[in-house]
């Protein structure tokens, strides 16, 4: 399949015309850059990897034309300043994760690129992996100050019903939540394989598979969270992780719920 060049892509999307052979590429490049939109609802905005409608890799020789949206569970502040100015930041996610290559480190997310990528935190080229992916945080809220506040039943609820919309505009072939909490919180989406977990005694990992009403398919899975006690820097978790994304994409009638009696 052929791909336009960045320089010609730099060229459609400033208005420059092109010949008619390399305009017949024009529709696909189009739907390549087209950057979604999302209404007032969702309060803090995912961040999407310039990268990511390209799909990856997401590790060395790893699967390409995947597009992988992360899940996390919420974002807090750290001090009393901090939450106010974060209520009103509806790119605190973008913000956040731009840190990452600009002097400031995160523990989560560099484990999280860790079990991604295989990398430990030394190795990661925090700004190539993270074009990647794409990330959204799940309850929409800056909870509080300080880790170990936990978001309210009418967060988790809010969380839930604004999710179908990001869904839907990011189109992702995998969904990976962190934690299990998180996971427990997600909607109910089909249940698909299990896969296993290399630590010794540990069980199966649920999978799931799921059809929007737009009629796009998608598989989910989660991971520990990476603040759980003997997560590591979350190398560990990439063979898990290496399986899932090497799980066929669902077609519609594998990932179509299943009527209730049939």
């Amino acid at each position: 399949m052929v791909v336009m060049p960045r320089s010609l892509r730099r060229a459609v999307a400033q208005g420059v015309s092109l010949p008619p052979t390399i305009m017949q590429l024009r529709p696909r490049v189009e739907a390549e850059m087209k950057v979604p939109e999302f209404s007032s609802r969702i309060r803090i905005l995912p961040w999407i990897g310039d990268k990511y409608s390209q799909g990856g890799p997401h590790w060395k020789g790893g699967p390409t034309r995947k597009r992988l949206l992360i899940l996390g569970e919420s974002h807090y502040a750290g001090s009393t300043e901090g939450l106010l100015a974060d209520q009103k930041n509806r790119c605190l996610t973008r913000d956040v994760i731009k840190r990452q290559w600009t002097g400031k480190s995160y523990s989560y997310h560099t484990k999280v690129a860790g079990a991604v990528s295989s990398l430990e935190p030394h190795e990661v080229d925090k700004q190539a992996f993270w074009s990647t992916v794409s990330f959204y945080s799940f309850v929409q809220d800056v909870v509080g100050i300080g880790p170990r506040v936990r978001p309210s039943d009418e967060q988790w609820t809010r969380g839930l019903n604004l999710l179908p919309e990001v869904i839907d505009a990011l189109q992702p072939h995998y969904v990976l939540a962190t934690g299990w909490t998180l996971w427990t919180h997600l909607p109910d989406w089909k249940p698909d394989r299990k896969l296993p977990f290399r630590a010794k005694k540990a069980e199966p990992f649920d999978t799931c598979v799921h059809q929007t009403p737009t009629g796009h398919a998608f598989r989910a899975a989660y991971i520990k969270h990476p603040s759980a006690p003997r997560f590591g820097s979350g190398v560990s978790w990439h063979p898990f992780v290496r399986m899932f994304l090497a799980l066929p994409l669902p077609d519609a009638a594998q990932a179509r719920r299943k009527k209730v009696g049939a």
